[in-house]
């Protein structure tokens, strides 16, 4: 028998040794790596607002390393440790520019077309970024993933040099004040020299050159979204002192709700990630509450008409714990979010001192909550500042400045993405010493600070990167588009003015130009019906990715009376909402389909006191115009000493608005997602049978009888949102280590409790159930069974397959069908190894973060060479009674099993009859009372299947029937918990205090005394 063994040793030896071995493969070095470059003068980008940016040029790249990348090749039976080189991670030390600095926030690093996140987060100043996502393309088997530090260098006017760049290069370098800048300090790119294209998202509002502050900074931005979501409680007074008059017939109320209006219209953008509550204190105890999620302006509008139908009464007090309860049941109601209070008062509290002492302790008990108090034409702050827990309570002017608005959109600073207002954008261009025109700011007229508010209210922001490849006056008239505004210089003060085309002005008190100004219409001509534009496309950025996004608007009554459609595409690149690009749509489709008149009117010097943007009314009767309404189109032009002339065209502002029909959509939608983790795993030592299916009987024989204790791990999970397959990694000590593919397994949930003998099971969430194979074997808790049919609801098994015996499942345990889908790492472990194994799903567009995986824990045990069980255990010819009654013994029998005879492929269960036994197992049978465990009777030694018991105790006992061979114990036990009794009247007559008795559904139960 020993040469035997060895001989067949011998054989795996060298047929091992006579397979063709894998090649090396070589890294690449560094004159391989593709790296942004920019030809020779060109000027570097500038932007405004929050834009996904692409690096404009490389600055320096260098500390350069290749990494070999070894993967276990299969050097034991089953697998083995021995490594093979299959490619290189690649190390890169690298400086890019990405615009002209500083700016105010980085927020996302992003590689890949498809702008797959390394990072994401705030970063306010220069500082370095730690990248952790060494799986974001694939892992080490596809494209790698990246991760190391990186340095952000906003560009500040005191920048210093950096310090990982001076001990690469020297330290005679620039400081690269002026430019935004990244420096990735050798950093893991990947398993490729072809480097992903890399792109960042940054925020450049509030900063200017050189870093001076923002002109008119508190309406610079614009809110677009949110980078989590938000909780926003709005607590206002609604005591009787908010019914005095301010001024006119103004109140106090009446400024708070149209502050808060106006506050609430800010927040449209965040549809689905807003919860937003209203309460209105005053009525000792009983405050007003509504809170609402932000799913569509529809909820903005109901929560504006509940602020406008509050009726107040002049009793009311100010109870300020009224108003922080209401917040703090709104927080409740919210659930998780950036949590933040916008309170106002106009007056003490009722009650002084105390009433702010309690308010302030129900302010204490919310998590984290931001309270931004605001005084209603009150000037005193005494307690107000005791509660706001922002730095200081503020007053809204009398007027109503928009100071509610300011706070709620203050609190959205640490977690807002935003726009910038168009007005500051534009005002930049012209002011900027760098990039733009270079205009003194004292040549920027009032007007700019009307069109900022015009802008602002309406949610008017862009975000826009300019290459500078083009003039600037050019780039200025982009924003113009945008705006839809007009810029012009007056005559009179020499300053700049912008002015919004809006339908802002009375129609009856417009200056009327005739003949008494004009001498002649000239160039006079009709846009009519018949060409126009019936359908306009508004082409926007999308804010996730950078990419371009549509909005379409379309006109069907043009196109009905036209009979024909036209479509129009327009771009506007600076939107990145979608709900502001459909209004834009709507605009520009309203003057696009109108009927326009144009024409230059030709007159006297009386025509320069207007400007771009103004309106008119033209009167000239051989064209039968009476009093139409005109916009100027161009400043006024000097042709002559008394002939000037004036460009005008019909205001489509002063037309009937067009009933808006937006244009479906055809467009796919890629919904591939980064995977997520898996629920459901399992990791398990393999069962001999799985062993001989990999290696076959003889090589696995001769291995366990070389090592008794050898054996391999399997493991697999169920499929996660987005995920195609996964990878399996696995750590006996030194880390993990990945190693092969694995395929999602099928699964379901058993729906109901089942005993030891119940084949036709209920089940529930089943997944991928219509690839469990007929005859394969599956797994519940410790129990295999076999599968004979499936459907989504139901599975029909056979029970206590291979090495496992049938026992009892509760409702909600995990079915695995890993038969067919369950791999091994490759290496061969011993008995008492300990594997921590996780199983990492992989998508199309990345790999889950190993760390987010549950680990399953496998102790190797020596399951192979274990013997197995016996099966069909029958108790006085009975499968698994609940009782035997009515006698002082019991007979108990089983079926012999041998796993080297049972490796076919098909699968026995516990009913059928002998297979073996295998050589040199006997069988330990055990009867225990279960109330102390003492041992009633035993039998060993021999492999009878049938034994007598005379247990000598009436009560509830269990039988363990276990095999035993080479003195290993099988991997299970058939074990059964029965009630025996040799008089069976005391199951049913007997009703003293003590005695066990059964239910009518056969379950144990013990009377108690009265």
């Amino acid at each position: 028998m020993f040469w035997f063994v060895a001989g067949l040793v011998l054989a795996v030896v060298v047929a091992y040794s006579l397979m063709p071995k894998p090649q090396s493969v070589k890294p690449n070095g560094i004159n391989d790596v593709n790296t942004p470059t920019s030809e020779d003068g060109r000027e570097f980008p500038v932007f405004r607002g929050t834009c996904w940016l692409e690096a404009s040029d490389t600055g320096w790249l260098g500390d350069f390393r290749a990494k070999a990348i070894k993967v276990k090749s299969g050097g034991g039976l089953f697998g083995g440790s021995k490594k093979q080189t299959i490619g290189y991670y690649y190390y890169l030390g690298l400086q890019l520019f990405w615009s002209i600095g500083p700016i105010d926030k980085f927020l996302k690093l992003a590689f890949g077309e498809d702008k797959r996140i390394g990072w994401e987060g705030e970063q306010a100043e220069n500082g370095t970024i730690t990248v952790n996502k060494g799986n974001l393309f694939g892992g080490k088997k596809k494209e790698g993933g990246v991760g190391g530090l990186v340095d952000i260098e906003f560009g500040a006017s005191d920048q210093s040099r950096n310090a990982y760049l001076q001990g690469q290069i020297g330290n005679d370098i620039p400081a690269y004040r002026g430019l935004f800048a990244l420096v990735f300090r050798q950093f893991y790119f990947g398993t490729s020299t072809y480097l992903k294209k890399i792109s960042v998202l940054a925020q450049c509002v509030h900063t200017r050159q050189d870093g001076i502050a923002q002109w008119y900074d508190e309406k610079a931005a614009i809110l677009r979204d949110t980078r989590e979501s938000l909780n926003l409680s709005f607590v206002l007074d609604g005591s009787g002192s908010m019914l005095d008059i301010v001024s006119g017939t103004t109140t106090r109320w009446d400024i708070q709700e149209a502050e808060i209006h106006s506050a609430l219209e800010a927040l449209k953008p965040l549809a689905g990630k807003a919860k937003v509550g209203i309460t209105i204190y005053g009525d000792e105890g009983n405050p007003a509450n509504l809170f609402r999620s932000i799913d569509s302006s529809s909820d903005i509008d109901e929560l504006k008409q509940f602020i406008s139908d509050f009726p107040i009464t002049i009793p009311l007090g100010t109870y300020w714990s009224d108003g922080m309860q209401g917040a703090a049941d709104f927080f409740a109601w919210a659930g998780d979010g950036e949590s933040v209070v916008v309170f106002t008062t106009d007056g003490a509290p009722t009650g002084g001192q105390t009433e702010t002492d309690a308010a302030i302790a129900i302010r204490n008990t919310i998590p984290d909550v931001k309270v931004h108090v605001l005084n209603i034409d009150l000037a005193s702050l005494t307690y107000s500042n005791q509660l706001d827990n922002t730095g200081g309570a503020d007053v809204v002017s009398s007027a109503g400045g928009g100071e509610i608005t300011e706070a709620a959109l203050s609190a959205l600073q640490s977690i807002g993405i935003f726009d910038i207002n168009v007005a500051h954008y534009i005002r930049d261009a012209l002011t900027d010493p760098d990039w733009g025109r270079g205009l003194p700011e004292v040549d920027m007229g009032d007007s700019f600070t009307t069109a900022a508010d015009v802008f602002f209210d309406e949610g008017m922001g862009i975000s826009l990167r300019w290459d500078r490849q083009k003039p600037i006056e050019e780039f200025i008239e982009v924003l113009l588009a945008h705006a839809d505004a007009a810029l012009y210089e007056d005559r009179k003060t020499g300053k700049w003015e912008l002015k919004p085309i809006r339908f802002n002005y009375d129609p009856d008190t417009l200056d009327v130009l005739d003949k008494s100004v004009i001498t002649k219409l000239d160039k006079p001509a009709w846009r009519t019906f018949g060409d126009l534009p019936t359908a306009v496309t508004v082409v926007y950025t999308d804010p996730d990715n950078g990419k371009d996004a549509s909005a379409p608007f379309s006109n069907p009554a043009l196109a009905a009376l036209q009979q024909r459609e036209k479509e129009t595409t327009l771009q506007y690149p600076g939107f990145h909402r979608a709900d502001l690009a459909a209004r834009v749509a709507a605009r520009d489709a309203k003057s696009l389909g109108s009927e326009i008149f144009t024409t230059d009117l030709i007159g006297t010097r009386a025509l320069l006191d207007y400007n771009a943007g103004d309106v008119i009314k033209l009167d000239w009767p051989e064209y039968g115009i009476s009093n139409m309404i005109m916009r100027v189109t161009q400043g006024p032009k000097v042709e002559g000493r008394n002939k000037i002339r004036l460009p005008v065209s019909t205001d489509v502002y002063a037309l009937p608005d067009i009933a808006p029909v937006s244009a479906p959509t055809d467009e796919w939608v890629d919904t591939a997602q980064p995977p997520e983790a898996t629920d459901y795993h399992i990791a398990v030592e393999a069962p001999y049978f799985e062993l001989i299916q990999r290696a076959g009987q003889s090589a696995t024989d001769a291995l366990l009888a070389e090592n008794n204790g050898v054996g391999i791990i399997l493991a697999t999970a169920v499929r996660p949102a987005y995920a195609i397959n996964a990878s399996l990694y696995t750590d006996a000590g030194a880390g993990y280590e990945e190693s092969e593919e694995v395929d999602f397994c099928p699964h379901a949930v058993l729906a109901v409790d089942i005993g030891p003998t119940d084949t036709v099971w209920s089940i529930t969430a089943g997944v991928d159930l219509t690839d469990v194979r007929i005859g394969s074997h599956a797994q519940i808790d410790g129990e295999l069974f076999r599968v004979d049919a499936i459907s989504d609801t139901q599975v029909t098994v056979g029970r206590g397959v291979l090495d496992t015996v049938p026992v009892p499942h509760t409702a909600g345990a995990s079915i695995f069908f890993w038969d067919d889908y369950a791999e091994t790492d490759g290496d061969d472990y011993v008995a008492s190894d300990e594997i921590d194994v996780k199983v990492v799903p992989e998508s199309g567009s990345g790999i889950a973060d190993i760390a987010d995986i549950t680990a399953d824990t496998v102790t190797m045990a020596t399951r192979a060479f274990r013997p197995y069980p016996p099966g069909n255990l029958l108790i006085d010819s009975q499968a698994y009674p609940a009782v035997i009654s009515g006698s002082a013994t019991f007979a108990a029998s089983v079926a012999h099993r041998d796993r080297t005879q049972q490796t076919s492929g098909t699968l026995h269960d516990t009913t059928y009859s002998n297979i073996g036994p295998e050589v040199g197992v006997t069988y330990t049978w055990t009867l225990y009372r279960t109330d102390t465990e003492a041992v009633l009777q035993s039998y060993s030694g021999d492999n009878a299947t049938s034994k007598v018991f005379t247990p000598g105790y009436d009560g509830e006992v269990r039988l363990e029937v276990k095999s035993v061979r080479d003195a290993k114990d099988g991997w299970q036990s058939l074990t059964h918990t029965f009630l025996f009794t040799s008089e069976p009247e005391m199951l049913f007559e007997s009703e003293a205090a003590g005695d066990q008795m059964l239910d009518e559904f056969g379950n144990f139960m013990i009377l108690e005394g009265e």
